[in-house]
């Protein structure tokens, strides 16, 4: 398999996919400000959760048993019925509870969550599928026209006065579009399942929910809390400074779901020597992005936030360091934890995401009454620290992991030598509007890569991976 040239198209889909969503971060966060979003945050961390809920693992067990190429339309078919009871349970619950949900958000949403969450999840299911079939990088092309409607009716709405209610139609309409393109591309039908099919799904979901666990944890728990113990406005800033953080890890989530489908069939062979090798250079590539992107932040986290948010989001610089710092290891996490489930492990997965839980919950309620928001973001740090380091302790009692060190360091050498190069250009160009942002910021991208491409080893494995036919 191709890492390398499967995870480029990935890569490329995700990060427009990224640019959008910036854009429209940086419209909303100018034009509601920080307590609107906060609100609007709230209200996609409750539909996170419940979509933990409505899945329970459901989706990753169906991905695995039709990316097996046996009676795909009826685990198809099988999955798309255990969703359909889920979701209808779950929108007895938000309707019975409405009032309350209704006031945590901030604003009369609960009803918006139902319909969300149907649409949020049919198109799930359908992008899930696609990936079994092996078309990973065609996924990531209707996510990416998903987002452009999503984001250009949002912003149509919002000119129009529509508040945060512009934010959540969007939301609902870019998920629609997906599910309109996804039935166009997707080959697995629908077949009477048998009830050997039900229960595989089942068997393996009990397992698989970890990974569900382990979103929530890593995009919603922190929000969740915040929102419990402080203000909106204090979510809206967070969650800015995440967002923007999740940025580092477009290119490891495009490796790991190019990975999961051709791992899965190289367990089933039992070609594990392949699966080694793969994991070797997931792990030389997921890092790319984030070490560069944390030490360089360090350097303008402050600047980049006020020039480009406003004013009032700079005062998230030192979250926005921690928690680039904590996507290090979510890179890391991201491709072991992928493997892990992709080898039929989905069991040490949900242990590893269940210790995370505990632990980022129980610092979250301590640190974020201590610290606020900077608490929040330590607590995010430590939880998926650990949730690495269990997955990798895991796998290798199934996988040789050699870990790419030569390649890591030089990483680390180039990164430091971007963030001198930063430090250096903010001296020369100080930073007060959009172009000496961009100019900076290119200028370190381009030490950055120009002192990776030294590296003839690395150069030469890229180009292979890239434009060999093999």
């Amino acid at each position: 398999m191709k890492i390398a040239r499967a995870s480029l198209q990935m890569y490329v889909a995700r990060v427009m996919i990224a640019v959008l969503g910036f854009v429209g971060i940086i419209y909303f966060s100018r034009s509601l400000g920080a307590h609107i979003l906060g609100v609007y945050f709230l209200f996609q961390a409750v539909a996170g959760i419940m979509s933990v809920v409505v899945d329970l693992g459901i989706g990753e067990a169906a991905e695995k048993r039709i990316s097996q190429g046996q009676d795909q339309s009826k685990y198809f078919t099988a999955a798309l019925m255990l969703r359909l009871v889920s979701l209808t349970t779950v929108s007895g619950c938000v309707i019975a509870f409405q009032n309350t949900l209704n006031a945590y958000i901030g604003a009369n949403l609960a009803l918006f969550l139902i319909l969300v969450l149907w649409i949020q999840q049919i198109s799930a299911l359908l992008l899930s599928s696609l990936r079994a079939e092996k078309k990973v990088a065609r996924t990531a092309w209707i996510e990416l026209t998903s987002k452009l409607f999503q984001t250009g009716s949002a912003i149509a709405l919002v000119s129009f006065g529509a508040g945060v209610y512009a934010l959540v139609c969007g939301l609902a309409l870019g998920d629609l579009v997906a599910i309109g393109v996804s039935l166009t591309f997707i080959s697995v039908g629908t077949s009477l399942p048998r009830k050997t099919h039900v229960r595989s799904l089942l068997k393996y979901s009990k397992y698989s929910t970890g990974l569900g666990v382990i979103g929530l944890i890593y995009m919603w728990m922190d929000t969740l809390i915040i929102g419990f113990l402080m203000t909106q406005t204090e979510v809206g800033i967070y969650e800015t400074a995440w967002r923007v953080a999740s940025l580092a890890t477009i290119m490891s989530n495009a490796i790991g779901t190019v990975l999961f489908p051709q791992i899965s069939e190289w367990e089933t062979n039992g070609n594990m020597k392949a699966i080694g090798k793969a994991l070797s250079r997931g792990l030389a590539y997921t890092v790319l992005i984030p070490i560069p992107a944390f030490l360089g932040a360090s350097v303008i986290s402050r600047d980049f936030l006020g020039v480009v948010f406003g004013k009032e989001f700079a005062r998230a610089s030192a979250v926005l360091n921690v928690l680039l710092f904590g996507k290090v290891f979510e890179a890391l996490h991201i491709i072991l934890s992928r493997i892990l489930s992709a080898i039929g492990k989905p069991q040490l997965t949900f242990r590893s995401g269940l210790a995370g839980l505990v632990i980022n919950a129980g610092l979250d309620l301590v640190l974020i009454r201590l610290y606020g928001i900077i608490g929040a973001a330590i607590a995010s740090c430590v939880s998926v620290a650990v949730s690495m380091f269990l997955c990798g302790l895991y796998l290798k009692r199934y996988v040789v992991i050699v870990f790419p060190t030569r390649h890591l360091k030089w990483e680390v050498v180039a990164a430091v030598c971007m963030a001198l190069s930063i430090y250096g250009f903010t001296k020369a160009i100080p930073i007060s509007s959009e172009l000496q942002l961009a100019v900076v910021v290119s200028l370190g991208v381009m030490v950055y890569v120009g002192i990776m491409m030294l590296d003839s080893g690395l150069r030469s494995e890229i180009i292979e991976e890239l434009f060999s036919r093999r």
